[in-house]
């Protein structure tokens, strides 16, 4: 890998916009060239994710996490917009994860296992092109909620109430650990480039 500039590959589009539905904070535009991003996690290495014996993991799907560590130009913008909508203050531990998923196989099922994330407040960035896009994320009311099955899938998902369409460069922030949730899958996207989206959370402050 090259050196770079965490400033400059993260660097905010000033114009960026956003809309809030069911809970749900939506952000278009607010990186100034999302490719940056993907260029640096497609140039590292995509260890294994979940390896314990019985999963499917690198059998029927590639399911891999990356992480880099810095001081990103969006922490400040994001955590205003926390307080703005939800009143909280709230800290960044300045690390990026990414899920990073590709099909050997054709899918089980419309939707990855249902989850809620760690941390007060999530925010998903996703880094596929416009030509690679296919589904997005669901979002559920009801359902089990898993940790790390053996399976990617979900076996029988509820309905979802809300789904967000995949779009390069966008963003989603909702509360982590009340909003389960799911990647989304309307059909076989992922068997020749990887699903690939970057993920960190926000905690709230500690007041007291």
């Amino acid at each position: 890998m090259a050196p770079y500039r965490v400033d400059e590959v993260f660097a905010i589009n000033p114009n960026f916009r956003i809309k809030f539905e069911n809970e749900i904070v939506v952000i278009d535009d607010l990186f100034a060239d999302w490719v940056k991003i993907r260029n640096l996690f497609y140039d590292t290495p995509a260890p294994i994710f979940n390896i314990r014996e019985g999963t499917r993991n690198f059998i029927d799907y590639y399911q891999c996490r990356q992480m880099v560590m810095g001081y990103f130009p969006f922490e400040i913008e994001i955590q205003k917009l926390i307080w703005k909508v939800w009143g909280d203050h709230t800290t960044f531990d300045h690390q990026l994860y990414t899920n990073w998923f590709k099909q050997i196989k054709g899918r089980e099922s419309d939707y990855a296992n249902i989850h809620t994330d760690p941390g007060d407040y999530s925010m998903i960035l996703y880094l596929n092109s416009e030509e690679e896009c296919c589904g997005g994320t669901a979002f559920f009311t009801g359902g089990e909620v898993q940790g790390y099955p053996d399976t990617y899938w979900a076996k029988t998902p509820p309905p979802p109430v809300y789904a967000v369409d995949m779009k390069p460069g966008r963003v989603l922030i909702f509360k982590s650990k009340l909003t389960p949730h799911a990647a989304w899958f309307p059909r076989d996207g992922f068997l020749d480039f990887p699903r690939l989206c970057t993920v960190c959370w926000f905690n709230k402050e500690d007041t007291s």
